[in-house]
Protein backbone atom coordinates (compact mmCIF):
# COMPACT_ATOMS: atom_id res chain seq x y z
CA UNK A 1 0.00 0.00 0.00
CA UNK A 2 0.88 3.91 -0.54
CA UNK A 3 -0.06 7.05 0.55
CA UNK A 4 0.95 10.71 0.33
CA UNK A 5 -0.32 12.91 3.37
CA UNK A 6 -1.29 16.11 2.66
CA UNK A 7 -1.34 18.47 5.64
CA UNK A 8 2.67 18.83 5.63
CA UNK A 9 2.95 21.85 3.85
CA UNK A 10 5.35 21.97 0.70
CA UNK A 11 6.69 18.37 0.70
CA UNK A 12 4.04 15.76 2.28
CA UNK A 13 4.90 12.29 3.40
CA UNK A 14 5.10 9.27 0.53
CA UNK A 15 4.76 5.77 1.71
CA UNK A 16 5.11 2.94 -0.09
CA UNK A 17 5.54 -0.71 0.99
CA UNK A 18 6.81 -3.05 -1.52
CA UNK A 19 6.05 -1.13 -4.77
CA UNK A 20 7.56 -3.27 -7.85
CA UNK A 21 8.40 -1.68 -11.34
CA UNK A 22 9.08 -4.19 -14.17
CA UNK A 23 9.02 -3.99 -17.97
CA UNK A 24 11.82 -1.38 -17.86
CA UNK A 25 10.05 1.42 -15.91
CA UNK A 26 12.35 3.65 -14.37
CA UNK A 27 15.27 2.19 -16.40
CA UNK A 28 17.48 5.43 -16.31
CA UNK A 29 16.81 8.36 -13.76
CA UNK A 30 18.95 11.31 -12.69
CA UNK A 31 16.89 13.45 -10.40
CA UNK A 32 16.55 14.90 -6.79
CA UNK A 33 13.98 14.95 -3.73
CA UNK A 34 13.26 17.97 -1.84
CA UNK A 35 12.73 15.94 1.32
CA UNK A 36 14.48 13.45 2.51
CA UNK A 37 13.95 9.61 1.40
CA UNK A 38 14.46 6.16 3.52
CA UNK A 39 14.84 3.84 0.73
CA UNK A 40 14.55 -0.26 1.05
CA UNK A 41 15.98 -2.17 -1.90
CA UNK A 42 13.78 -6.19 -1.94
CA UNK A 43 14.61 -6.90 -5.32
CA UNK A 44 16.71 -4.82 -8.07
CA UNK A 45 20.08 -5.07 -9.76
CA UNK A 46 21.60 -1.71 -11.66
CA UNK A 47 24.16 1.08 -11.15
CA UNK A 48 23.99 4.25 -9.69
CA UNK A 49 26.27 7.31 -10.09
CA UNK A 50 26.37 9.84 -7.15
CA UNK A 51 29.24 12.44 -7.19
CA UNK A 52 30.96 11.08 -10.13
CA UNK A 53 31.49 7.35 -8.28
CA UNK A 54 29.47 4.03 -9.39
CA UNK A 55 27.86 1.40 -7.45
CA UNK A 56 26.24 -1.44 -7.49
CA UNK A 57 22.43 -1.82 -7.01
CA UNK A 58 21.06 -5.29 -5.23
CA UNK A 59 18.65 -6.59 -2.66
CA UNK A 60 18.82 -5.85 0.71
CA UNK A 61 20.35 -1.84 0.33
CA UNK A 62 18.99 0.98 2.67
CA UNK A 63 19.76 4.00 1.46
CA UNK A 64 18.96 7.70 3.39
CA UNK A 65 18.87 10.36 0.45
CA UNK A 66 18.94 13.54 1.86
CA UNK A 67 17.34 16.93 0.15
CA UNK A 68 18.06 17.98 -3.13
CA UNK A 69 20.94 15.28 -3.76
CA UNK A 70 20.97 14.02 -7.17
CA UNK A 71 21.76 10.75 -8.55
CA UNK A 72 21.73 8.81 -11.40
CA UNK A 73 19.99 5.60 -11.34
CA UNK A 74 20.17 2.58 -14.02
CA UNK A 75 17.95 -0.40 -13.58
CA UNK A 76 18.95 -4.16 -14.95
CA UNK A 77 15.85 -6.04 -15.95
CA UNK A 78 17.34 -8.78 -17.51
CA UNK A 79 15.79 -12.50 -16.57
CA UNK A 80 12.62 -11.10 -15.45
CA UNK A 81 14.66 -8.72 -13.13
CA UNK A 82 12.33 -5.98 -11.24
CA UNK A 83 12.58 -3.26 -9.11
CA UNK A 84 10.87 -3.85 -5.51
CA UNK A 85 11.46 -1.30 -3.02
CA UNK A 86 9.34 0.12 0.01
CA UNK A 87 10.27 3.89 0.66
CA UNK A 88 9.33 6.73 2.84
CA UNK A 89 9.97 10.58 1.77
CA UNK A 90 9.27 13.33 4.16
CA UNK A 91 10.47 17.08 5.16
CA UNK A 92 12.34 16.33 7.95
CA UNK A 93 12.10 19.63 9.61
CA UNK A 94 8.29 18.75 9.78
CA UNK A 95 9.20 16.05 12.09
CA UNK A 96 11.85 17.00 14.16
CA UNK A 97 9.45 17.65 17.11
CA UNK A 98 8.38 14.36 17.12
CA UNK A 99 12.52 13.20 17.85
CA UNK A 100 12.83 16.01 20.42
CA UNK A 101 11.86 14.32 23.40
CA UNK A 102 14.75 11.77 22.59
CA UNK A 103 17.39 14.14 22.79
CA UNK A 104 20.21 11.16 21.80
CA UNK A 105 17.65 10.33 19.24
CA UNK A 106 16.78 13.67 17.97
CA UNK A 107 20.54 14.55 17.83
CA UNK A 108 20.98 11.61 15.61
CA UNK A 109 18.23 12.05 13.37
CA UNK A 110 19.59 15.73 13.08
CA UNK A 111 22.96 14.41 12.35
CA UNK A 112 21.60 11.59 9.40
CA UNK A 113 19.53 14.38 7.08
CA UNK A 114 22.38 17.42 7.73
CA UNK A 115 25.62 15.62 8.86
CA UNK A 116 29.34 14.36 7.32
CA UNK A 117 28.90 11.04 7.57
CA UNK A 118 31.91 9.28 8.05
CA UNK A 119 30.75 5.57 6.63
CA UNK A 120 28.02 5.98 4.49
CA UNK A 121 27.65 2.26 3.25
CA UNK A 122 27.05 -0.27 5.70
CA UNK A 123 26.60 -4.35 4.85
CA UNK A 124 24.99 -5.80 7.68
CA UNK A 125 24.84 -9.78 8.13
CA UNK A 126 22.85 -10.56 10.82
CA UNK A 127 19.34 -11.57 10.37
CA UNK A 128 18.37 -10.13 13.87
CA UNK A 129 19.77 -7.14 12.97
CA UNK A 130 19.74 -6.30 9.52
CA UNK A 131 17.10 -6.47 6.39
CA UNK A 132 13.92 -8.47 8.11
CA UNK A 133 14.21 -5.84 10.64
CA UNK A 134 13.93 -2.96 8.31
CA UNK A 135 11.42 -4.65 6.16
CA UNK A 136 9.40 -5.49 9.50
CA UNK A 137 9.21 -1.69 10.13
CA UNK A 138 7.33 -0.71 6.21
CA UNK A 139 5.45 -3.87 6.70
CA UNK A 140 4.11 -2.90 10.17
CA UNK A 141 2.93 0.68 8.93
CA UNK A 142 1.63 -0.61 6.00
CA UNK A 143 -0.54 -3.33 7.78
CA UNK A 144 -2.01 -0.19 9.67
CA UNK A 145 -2.62 1.96 7.18
CA UNK A 146 -5.99 0.59 5.38
CA UNK A 147 -7.59 1.18 8.74
CA UNK A 148 -6.26 4.58 9.63
CA UNK A 149 -8.14 8.47 8.94
CA UNK A 150 -5.93 10.89 6.99
CA UNK A 151 -5.28 12.12 10.65
CA UNK A 152 -4.32 8.95 12.32
CA UNK A 153 -2.08 7.55 8.84
CA UNK A 154 -0.17 10.91 9.55
CA UNK A 155 0.35 10.47 13.43
CA UNK A 156 1.56 6.48 12.89
CA UNK A 157 3.98 8.07 9.87
CA UNK A 158 5.56 9.85 12.62
CA UNK A 159 5.87 7.04 14.79
CA UNK A 160 6.57 5.18 12.18
CA UNK A 161 10.19 7.36 11.59
CA UNK A 162 11.14 7.22 15.25
CA UNK A 163 11.04 3.73 15.13
CA UNK A 164 12.96 3.63 11.93
CA UNK A 165 15.83 6.10 12.94
CA UNK A 166 15.62 4.58 16.72
CA UNK A 167 17.03 1.14 14.32
CA UNK A 168 19.32 2.91 12.38
CA UNK A 169 20.97 4.98 15.23
CA UNK A 170 21.69 1.34 16.95
CA UNK A 171 23.35 -0.26 13.83
CA UNK A 172 25.36 3.12 13.02
CA UNK A 173 26.55 2.87 16.74
CA UNK A 174 27.46 -0.31 16.82
CA UNK A 175 29.56 -0.34 13.42
CA UNK A 176 31.35 3.04 14.86
CA UNK A 177 34.89 2.17 15.34
CA UNK A 178 36.33 2.52 19.09
CA UNK A 179 36.86 6.38 19.25
CA UNK A 180 35.79 7.72 16.27
CA UNK A 181 33.25 10.22 16.54
CA UNK A 182 29.83 8.89 16.39
CA UNK A 183 27.81 12.15 15.06
CA UNK A 184 30.60 14.62 12.93
CA UNK A 185 29.62 17.95 11.94
CA UNK A 186 26.39 18.84 10.12
CA UNK A 187 26.48 19.78 6.21
CA UNK A 188 24.52 18.29 3.59
CA UNK A 189 25.64 14.97 2.70
CA UNK A 190 23.81 11.59 2.63
CA UNK A 191 24.36 7.96 3.39
CA UNK A 192 23.42 4.91 1.72
CA UNK A 193 23.57 1.28 3.64
CA UNK A 194 23.98 -2.15 2.06
CA UNK A 195 22.20 -4.80 4.42
CA UNK A 196 24.32 -8.10 3.73
CA UNK A 197 27.75 -8.29 5.71
CA UNK A 198 30.03 -5.52 5.68
CA UNK A 199 30.91 -1.87 5.31
CA UNK A 200 31.89 0.35 2.22
CA UNK A 201 32.57 4.14 2.60
CA UNK A 202 31.08 6.47 -0.08
CA UNK A 203 28.14 9.07 -0.77
CA UNK A 204 25.00 9.15 -0.95
CA UNK A 205 21.81 9.97 -3.34
CA UNK A 206 17.56 10.81 -3.52
CA UNK A 207 14.96 10.13 -5.42
CA UNK A 208 11.84 11.63 -6.40
CA UNK A 209 8.02 10.12 -5.34
CA UNK A 210 7.04 9.48 -8.88
CA UNK A 211 10.55 8.69 -10.19
CA UNK A 212 11.73 6.16 -8.15
CA UNK A 213 8.51 5.01 -6.00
Amino acid sequence: MSFVAGSYGEVPPHFAYKRKSVNYEHKETFHSNLGAEVLLIHQCRGTMIVNNNRYDIKPGMLCIFQPYQLHHLKLDYAEDQCFERSLAIFEPTMFESYFEKWPSLYTFYKFIYLGKLPFPCLYENSEEDGFNIIDSVYKSLNDRLPALSETERNEEFSLFLIALFRWIKQVWEKWTEPGQPIYHALNHTGPLFYLDGRIQVETMISYLPEAAS
